[in-house]
């Protein structure tokens, strides 16, 4: 059953239009994955759906009312500020938003030691959260917008500085929560696996539109893309990695991240001293393959 509905998204800053006639639906219960390039519309999309900026054109339906006018909506978010309070303690943050909530004192805490320990974050209760490891705060984040079973959670990046047993932990639990009690996931992220891992579908957005939604099961049986993975030793300037392939490979077949390249094979650049190149620029990497079909790949087919 529908429970989110973008109707023909458009918003203009100026010259520049960061959403362009965009438009897509979530399913109550389902787990939407939301990819782009930095700057193709993404941050402005969750802004729309939480009704944070107002838009030159187009509508935002939440259970058929429209945004502007629906104020029971009962959404809960995650972003790159997490909204935490950082003086007080673990504890004392998740007692705030049940008293918010209205939820009785017993029940609060039910709420909360509940969460606590699904996050691990148990020994850390009476901690301030200022004191708290990036992660420790995402995951107090995460666990605070699932307090009260939104009907519609939006994640931004959230497991920015999460290490991976909890990681893959809070994705278990997400998935749980999200079929058991229908609560419909829109997320972002720039680390492929995590969008591989929980979406059911995949929206790819490009220069403000969109330009694929589909199943991510149907999108992984697309063809295979020949590529080869440089996974790098330390986080580099995206712009240094790129003027220095750019030299060697045309740009139109590699995407540099942080802590990766990916260069797609063809036949002239197919002998290609890869490792070399990068030793010789003194980039530092721990590991190449070749031939992997993943969800990154097939996200680069579609915004080169």
């Amino acid at each position: 059953m529908e429970l989110v509905r973008i109707e023909s998204l458009t918003k203009n800053y100026g010259n520049l239009t960061a959403l362009d006639n965009v438009s897509f639906e979530i399913k109550r219960g389902e787990i939407v994955g939301y990819l782009g390039p930095n700057g193709s519309g993404k941050t402005t999309t969750l802004q729309a759906i939480t009704d944070l900026i107002s838009i030159d054109e187009g509508n935002v339906y939440i259970n058929q009312k429209n945004i502007a006018s629906n104020k029971e909506k009962n959404i809960s978010a995650v972003f790159d500020a997490n909204g935490l309070y950082p003086r007080l303690t673990v504890q004392e943050n998740l007692e705030f938003f049940t008293r918010l909530k209205g939820v009785g004192k017993k029940k609060g805490n039910e709420l909360i030691d509940y969460f606590l320990s699904e996050f691990q974050l148990e020994s850390r209760r009476n901690s301030i959260v200022k004191s708290l490891s990036k992660g420790m705060q995402r995951k107090l984040a995460i666990a605070r917008a699932l307090l009260f079973k939104p009907e519609l959670l939006l994640l931004d990046e959230p497991f920015d500085g999460i290490d991976i047993e909890s990681r893959d932990k809070i994705i278990k639990l997400i998935k749980k929560i999200s079929k058991e009690s229908q609560i419909a996931v829109f997320l972002t992220s720039h680390v492929m696996a995590d969008i591989e891992e929980l979406a059911d579908k995949i929206i790819i957005i490009n220069g403000g539109r969109i330009i694929k939604n589909d199943l991510r099961d149907n999108l992984l049986r697309e063809p295979k893309i020949q590529c080869v993975h440089v996974r790098l030793a330390k986080a580099y300037e995206e712009k240094y990695l790129s003027e220095i392939l750019a030299k060697f490979i045309d740009p139109q077949y590699f995407s540099v991240f942080p802590n990766e390249i990916i260069i797609k094979l063809n036949e002239e650049d197919a002998d290609l001293d890869i490792p070399g190149l990068l030793f010789e620029n003194n980039i530092k990497f721990v590991e190449i393959y070749n031939n992997k079909q993943n969800l990154t790949e097939t996200y680069l087919n579609y915004i080169k």
